[in-house]
């Protein structure tokens, strides 16, 4: 199989996403439960990681 568009850039309703690749959702237990300091920084890094 063949994955050409999977690092190419697509536009959605006017955002530009670098790439095709996406994270799902899914519970780390940073915050207990709640919005912290460390869980932005968590998704942050993963963000940096290249994930479109």
């Amino acid at each position: 199989m063949t994955l050409t568009h999977v690092l190419t850039q697509i536009s959605i309703g006017g955002c530009t996403i670098p790439n095709r690749v996406a994270r799902t959702a899914h519970a780390t237990r940073i915050g207990g439960g709640v919005m912290s300091d460390d869980l932005i920084a968590y998704h942050e890094r993963r963000a940096r990681g290249g994930v479109g």
